[in-house]
C-alpha cells in the first residue's frame, strides 16, 4: 500500500492510498476528491502535482505531504515512465 498524500486538518489527517486508487466502486470520500478513484497506482501517482495544489489553492493553512517519487526505488521510477 503507497499512501499517496497525507492532508492535516484540525479534525485529523484525511490520505489518498489504496482505498481509493484501487477502488472498484462508485463512492469516494477521499482527499483527492475523486481525482484518482479508481484509476490504478501509475496515473495516481502521476495526478499528485495536481491534487495537492488544488488542496492547497483551497487552504493554504492546511499542511500537506505528498509521496516523493524521487524516493522511490529505480524499478518504481522506471514503471512511472
Amino acid at each position: 500500500m503507497v499512501v499517496l498524500i497525507t492532508v492535516g486538518t484540525g479534525d485529523g489527517q484525511r490520505h489518498c492510498d489504496h482505498r481509493c486508487y484501487e477502488a472498484v466502486s462508485e463512492h469516494c470520500d477521499c482527499v483527492c476528491d475523486g481525482v484518482n478513484h479508481g484509476v490504478g497506482l501509475k496515473q495516481a501517482l502521476l495526478n499528485m502535482e495536481a491534487v495537492a495544489k488544488r488542496i492547497v489553492d483551497d487552504d493554504p493553512e492546511v499542511g500537506v505531504e505528498v509521496v516523493d517519487t524521487d524516493s522511490l526505488s529505480p524499478v518504481a521510477q522506471a514503471w512511472l515512465t
